[in-house]
């Protein structure tokens, strides 16, 4: 996916579309969510390359730079303890 939002977006049904959960136990955050672009104050997301349909929450535009939400995604799978991730994209 690009950095853009051109991709189709990945939209799960709306009782599964939920604010990130910041409470998990390891200190990462993750979510069921949609990419919608980059809007200039929103989240890189990332699906990691497992078989499951779901988006991490990477981080904050604040912290993930336009331009680099790939590169992060890729990192935080392999933090993950993932080979690489399927996608990245910015959005909810």
């Amino acid at each position: 996916m690009d950095e853009g939002g051109t991709t189709e977006p990945i939209t799960p049904p709306a009782e599964e579309q939920v604010a990130p959960d910041t409470s998990s136990e390891d200190g990462r955050v993750s979510a069921f969510a949609s990419c919608s672009g980059y809007d200039g104050n929103n989240y890189c997301l990332a699906e990691c390359n497992d078989t499951i349909n779901y988006w991490y929450v990477v981080g904050h535009v604040s912290v993930v730079g336009y331009g680099n939400c790939a590169s992060a995604a890729f990192a935080f799978c392999r933090s993950m303890g993932y080979s690489g991730h399927n996608g990245a994209c910015w959005g909810y």
